[in-house]
């Protein structure tokens, strides 16, 4: 499980100063664009959802273990909106982020989406293991002939 599902620090070394190392895991399905296929393969129905997504950018299962923080930080680009499908949300307490000044909490089966420019913040205050389907997606343009004009 956990060469399946590393430490996003371990991929991503942007994300190693603000989560501790086996916190907050990771098992990507897509990764920056690109297909992980030996990990599509094990999710076939996950795969299927996720390759119908416009402008698919990344989608990973989000893994945060219990009594996890993820400090305030920020997206690097405006050109991705985040989405997150709660999938296993503990009940024993509070599994909720900070993005702006709202705070949101997930919900098994609904889904969170919002800029992650802006900065946001992340805990698991139970005992239990959160896990979201996490997928980013080209930001769909507003008006895209004043882009020509």
């Amino acid at each position: 499980q956990g060469s399946a599902a590393p430490s996003l620090a371990t991929i991503s070394p942007d994300h190693r100063s603000i989560a501790e190392m086996g916190k907050w895991r990771s098992f990507f399905l897509w990764g920056y664009g690109y297909p992980i296929d030996e990990n599509l393969t094990r999710c076939p129905r996950t795969q299927a959802l996720v390759e119908r997504i416009p402008g698919l950018n990344s989608a990973f299962f989000s893994i945060l273990a219990p009594g996890t923080h993820i400090p305030a930080h920020r997206g690097v680009t405006k050109g991705l909106i985040t989405c997150h499908l709660g999938l296993i949300v503990p009940r024993d307490g509070d599994v909720r982020m900070r993005v702006a000044d709202r705070v949101v909490r997930w919900a098994e089966g609904e889904t969170l989406v919002f800029d992650d420019t802006y900065d946001h913040e992340v805990w698991n205050d139970t005992s239990g293991t959160r896990v979201v389907l996490l997928v980013q997606f080209e930001r769909p343009l507003r008006n895209p002939g004043k882009w020509f004009a």
